[in-house]
């Protein structure tokens, strides 16, 4: 029962940091869509301020 309960923490682990680095990796891609339209005002200012 003991080993059970402790194979099921290790996987509840693996999970949270799999969800930990796709937060992270979401993060990251929100950052870069942020810093695009500041990079190419010219091009891409209306466009960008229609999708947000």
């Amino acid at each position: 029962m003991m080993n059970k309960k402790h194979t099921n923490h290790h996987l509840l682990k693996i999970k949270d940091i799999k969800t930990m680095c796709y937060n992270m990796m979401m993060m990251h891609e929100k950052s870069k869509m942020r810093q695009i339209p500041r990079r190419c005002r010219p091009v891409a200012g209306r466009s960008a301020g229609r999708t947000l």
